[in-house]
Parts: C-alpha cells; sequence; structure tokens
C-alpha cells in the first residue's frame, strides 16, 4: 500500500505545480495509469527535465503526459535518447515539435 503523505501526495503536488496538470487532468491520468503514483517524484522530474530539453514544456508537456503518462516510467539513457537520436537521424530537426 502507499503511503499518502510520503508517495501520494508528493505525486500529486508534483504533477500539480511542477508540471502544470489542473486537478481534472490529474485524475485522469491517475485512473488510466494509478502506477504513476509509485514512481518516485526524482525519476519524473528527470523525464520531465529531458522533455523540457526537448522544447517541451507547458501546454505541450501537459497533452503528453495526458495522453501517455506512461512516458513518466520511460528510463531517459536507455527509451528515451535512443528514440530521439534516431528521429534526428532521419532528419526530424525539431524533435519537441514533432512529438508535441
Amino acid at each position: 500500500m502507499l503511503d499518502p503523505s510520503t508517495q501520494v501526495l508528493p505525486v500529486i503536488n508534483f504533477l500539480h505545480f511542477e508540471v502544470g496538470l489542473v486537478a481534472s487532468d490529474i485524475r485522469r491520468v491517475l485512473q488510466s495509469f494509478p502506477t504513476v503514483l509509485g514512481i518516485p517524484v526524482l525519476n519524473m522530474k528527470e523525464r520531465i527535465q529531458f522533455l523540457d530539453s526537448l522544447g517541451i514544456h507547458g501546454d505541450n508537456l501537459c497533452k503528453i503526459i495526458r495522453a501517455f503518462p506512461h512516458i513518466m516510467t520511460l528510463d531517459v539513457e536507455t527509451r528515451m535518447m535512443p528514440v530521439v537520436e534516431f528521429l534526428k537521424s532521419i532528419g526530424i530537426e525539431n524533435v519537441g515539435r514533432f512529438v508535441s
């Protein structure tokens, strides 16, 4: 069982205050992908920072998290970077715009 004060609330606060999701979006993410509550906030921050480095932030970031909440589980080094490198190798220059 997850501890509300050390696991659940920090994730909800992160999604709201740092990612920018509104309450209804957070509810939808949790309903479709409850596993997100078990992801350490530090791991989520790493993924968000990587997306931000691609120019994905604000409303575009929120759209991606709403549509694909499982992105919060992907390892940056082994899962996200290889995809970005592949897209760049086939001529996609602005990967952030491409994926958002």
